[in-house]
């Protein structure tokens, strides 16, 4: 973008907006599509009329593709708008999309294909996000009969791969219980396990998924299993509220929504509140891990809850304390904090 394009952009368009993050760093930015991958952004711009356009590029399937994507606000405040994109032998692929953006320039929204029914995921990501900051990974899983012995074995021999492409899995919990806050029910089916992984980058698990031996090996796991979904993103920093729970903590996995996009900050305050009063300490609550979400797919199956924005994972000592942690006058004081920020917050308490 030269520097007359920037000017104008930056007069016509007001810096509050999310929007103006992507105009003044495009080079900060790219797309992933969901079926496609990540995509580059070549150039950004406003249009006569106001809508915001990037150029993108990318090799796929053996063909080099360019495109554009145009889009604006409508009255209900997600962005619409086109895409299209040219590929190096002439076929051309078309169609919408759909996108709400966080205050930090990032988006998220789905497009669709006029060639084909359905609706895909689309996110606008940071690169620093996308492509160096290690990618964790939560894992929902359904057994067949069996299927998890299927699952031992594919570990088992995947493990070279796993150190090859720097995936370590961290935890494999045991969901016994599933509860909510607020007045969105958890009517989620419970997993019979659920898996949190580590990748060191996108790129990493890109090429980890890409491997042939990898596709082969998937296949002893997958065929013992008859549902599993994934989310996956980057962790929030938040080294000096995080503590370790007791050897045989239970541990939640909550996923989380908010009303809007001070949610983030408020949470965490909670917590922060929580670990500096001692209140955490006095009933063994432990915040464990916050990863903001940026992607949710079904892996085998059907996808069955709402893309959460963020999953926390956090461990309770003591069961037999909660009773009394929730009476406790300073839980009743910073509450609100969390709970006011919350569209849904659904869990699964695991041993």
């Amino acid at each position: 973008m030269n520097l007359l394009t920037t000017l104008l952009s930056v007069i016509m368009m007001n810096t509050t907006d999310p929007t103006f993050k992507i105009i003044e760093h495009p080079e900060h930015f790219e797309w992933y599509f969901e079926g496609i991958g990540a995509v580059p952004i070549t150039k950004v711009y406003l249009e006569k009329d106001g809508s915001l356009s990037t150029e993108y590029s990318y090799d796929f399937g053996g063909e080099k593709r360019v495109g554009k994507n145009t889009f604006h606000k409508n009255s209900s405040g997600e962005y619409q708008g086109t895409w299209k994109t040219i590929s190096s032998n002439g076929n051309c692929y078309e169609g919408e999309l759909t996108l709400i953006f966080n205050v930090d320039g990032t988006a998220m929204g789905n497009w669709t294909w006029k060639g084909m029914n359905g609706k895909w995921n689309i996110n606008l990501l940071k690169k620093d996000k996308m492509n160096n900051d290690k990618i964790t990974f939560i894992s929902f899983l359904y057994f067949k009969e069996g299927g998890k012995q299927n699952l031992e074995e594919f570990q088992e021999k995947a493990n070279p791969y796993f150190k090859k492409y720097g995936i370590e899995i961290l935890h494999q919990y045991q969901p016994i219980s599933k509860g909510q806050i607020g007045d969105i029910q958890n009517n989620l089916e419970q997993p019979d396990m659920i898996q949190i992984f580590t990748a060191e980058s996108m790129a990493d698990f890109q090429a980890y998924m890409a491997d042939e031996e990898v596709k082969k090996l998937a296949e002893i796991r997958n065929s013992g299993l008859r549902k599993m979904n994934v989310s996956f993103g980057s962790e929030i920093q938040t080294s000096e509220i995080i503590t370790a729970s007791e050897k045989n903590a239970l541990h939640g996995i909550a996923l989380v929504n908010f009303k809007d996009s001070l949610g983030f900050d408020q949470i965490i305050e909670f917590n922060q509140q929580g670990q500096s009063s001692g209140l955490f300490s006095k009933y063994g609550i432990h915040a464990e891990n916050f990863v903001k979400i940026m992607k949710s797919m079904p892996a085998i199956g059907e996808l069955d809850y709402q893309q959460p924005e963020l999953i926390v994972i956090f461990g309770v000592d003591d069961a037999s304390k909660m009773k009394d942690y929730i009476a406790d006058s300073d839980y009743q004081k910073i509450a609100p904090l969390r709970d006011n920020a919350l569209k849904s917050y659904l869990f699964f308490m695991c041993k």
